[in-house]
């Protein structure tokens, strides 16, 4: 059952895992927009309408964070409205035979959606993936981060991942001073020290790499951090080396 969780007066989500990745609404003056369409048909019919109970108002906009399928799958579920996205989504998402609609209006670098005194901005930044992007309701300085951020779990890059893009995109996040940040995966950050702590293992992580590739080491072959066997309690240490190993490929050829 979708079972909205109230960040601030107008925003709402669902980080418990039950949608795949994290979704979410905003409450804006006569209609509300949805980040993220769960991963499948069904759960995003429940999830517009618990947003449509919640707000007693009409979903008018879905927007994409990108393309990755426990985020995109359930977008025939909103194809009555606008479904929104940068145009590197719509490009992957056209490409999924699990949905049939794709996004009807796309943006390259930033878009606006305006109600009477309120609205959204949404932006392209590239990052986890060639196609990220975010959500960011200035009103009640809330951010939908969608995979720019894993809340409690080590980030997962994709194969196109720009590691400069991300950091520098989550420095940026740093400047807004949120109030809350929605990730796309885990609990909501409600502290500057909990994105800080986001932005200090992206650094670590990069200066490890950059170590590796200064000596000519190839990426899989690059010692694994103490900071992220840190992560054993969590994670069985033989899966933090097997992350660690395919995310230095992904950003190996960045740096």
């Amino acid at each position: 059952m979708a079972q909205l969780e109230e960040i601030t007066p107008h925003v709402v989500a669902i980080t418990t895992g039950w949608s795949g990745g994290n979704v979410g609404g905003i409450e804006l003056d006569s209609f509300s927009v949805a980040v993220d369409t769960t991963k499948n048909y069904s759960l995003a019919l429940e999830f517009r309408k618990a947003l449509e109970n919640c707000f007693n108002k009409q979903v008018k906009h879905a927007f994409l964070t990108h393309h990755h399928s426990d985020h995109v799958k359930g977008m025939d579920a909103f194809i009555e409205g606008s479904v929104l996205s940068s145009k590197w989504t719509a490009s992957k998402v056209r490409s999924l035979t699990s949905v049939t609609g794709f996004p009807s209006n796309t943006f390259e670098d930033e878009y606006r959606i305006e109600d009477e005194h309120l609205h959204v901005e949404l932006y392209h930044s590239g990052g986890h993936t060639q196609d990220s992007s975010y959500l960011y309701f200035p009103h009640e300085k809330v951010i939908f981060a969608g995979d720019l951020i894993f809340q409690g779990y080590l980030f997962f890059s994709g194969y196109k991942c720009d590691p400069i893009a991300w950091i520098s995109t989550l420095e940026h996040f740093r400047e807004l001073r949120p109030r809350k940040i929605i990730p796309g995966h885990g609990s909501v950050l409600s502290s500057p020290a909990d994105l800080e702590k986001h932005i200090t293992l992206m650094y670590r992580f990069k200066e490890a790499i950059q170590e590796g590739k200064e000596q000519n080491i190839e990426p899989r072959s690059i010692e694994v951090p103490e900071f992220v066997l840190s992560y054993s309690e969590r994670v069985p240490e033989i899966e933090l080396v097997k992350w660690f190993r395919r995310t230095a490929v992904s950003w190996y050829r960045h740096l």
